[in-house]
């Protein structure tokens, strides 16, 4: 049985939402209660084995109060145990364990600037939609690593023909030359792992990161690589060729 000062707030609870003038019975009252008597006993017990810092924060985002009831605040603080449970204790035979955290840790980042806090519920979506994202372009790694300097070369011409009118343009020897010049855009990688912005693609940049490439005009991003693997897709379809036959040659 709850102690006395809850078994009150439950019974001023129950009588105030569930108000005979608003149709609802004693028998109404009497079952509600046994409801919020038996969801404040599973409560309590909810915590158990989960770290007390932890557990004051997940109570924290519960948010109960006296106009709570204790039935919806143990499936809230059921379905953040769950989560964080989920969190603590993932592993993948595909993904290492290293990557694992950081992708955690990157959904941590992302839910706290969203919401002002480390809701586990949101950080184990947020976590599982990385995690999608990250097997998904494995796959595709898989399958352009053989023509990835194909790829390089290619996005290297398209973005070297960016031609600006309104940018001032002088002759090595310092004379004016005339308005406009062509330069090579930027690409952005970004991902749950990675925001960078590079003029020349670094060696080192997996294969990973770089169909992740982007040139970012304003709200608009238009993914360069993946453009690209689809254009030698379609030409691969069309001429019936294969790049990766080609490129053994």
């Amino acid at each position: 049985m709850p102690p006395d000062e809850i078994l009150k707030k439950i019974h001023e609870y129950v009588y105030w939402y569930y108000d005979i003038d608003n149709g609802y019975s004693t028998h109404d009252q009497e079952m509600e209660i046994r409801t919020e008597i038996e969801a404040y006993n599973k409560y309590i017990h909810l915590f158990d084995g989960i770290p007390d810092d932890i557990a004051r924060e997940i109570q924290g985002y519960c948010n109960h109060d006296d106009n709570s009831s204790w039935s919806d605040t143990f499936d809230l603080c059921e379905d953040e145990i769950e989560a964080y449970k989920s969190i603590t204790s993932y592993h993948d035979e595909e993904i290492d364990e290293i990557t694992v955290k950081r992708l955690i840790n990157a959904a941590k980042t992302d839910v706290t600037s969203e919401l002002s806090s480390s809701e586990y519920l949101y950080i184990w979506d947020t976590f599982q939609k990385y995690l999608s994202e990250i097997k998904t372009i494995r796959n595709i790694s898989r399958e352009v690593e053989p023509f990835r300097d194909l790829l390089i070369e290619m996005e290297e011409i398209i973005a070297s023909e960016c031609y600006n009118g309104n940018i001032q343009n002088y002759s090595s020897w310092g004379v004016w030359d005339g308005e406009g010049r062509f330069f090579r855009y930027p690409v952005t990688f970004s991902s749950p792992l990675l925001e960078k912005k590079e003029r020349h693609i670094p060696d080192h940049l997996t294969t990973d990161n770089l169909i992740l490439g982007k040139y970012k005009f304003g709200a608009n991003h238009l993914y360069i690589y993946k453009a690209l693997i689809k254009v030698i897709r379609h030409m691969e379809k069309k001429y019936e060729i294969s790049l990766i036959d080609l490129n053994k040659k």
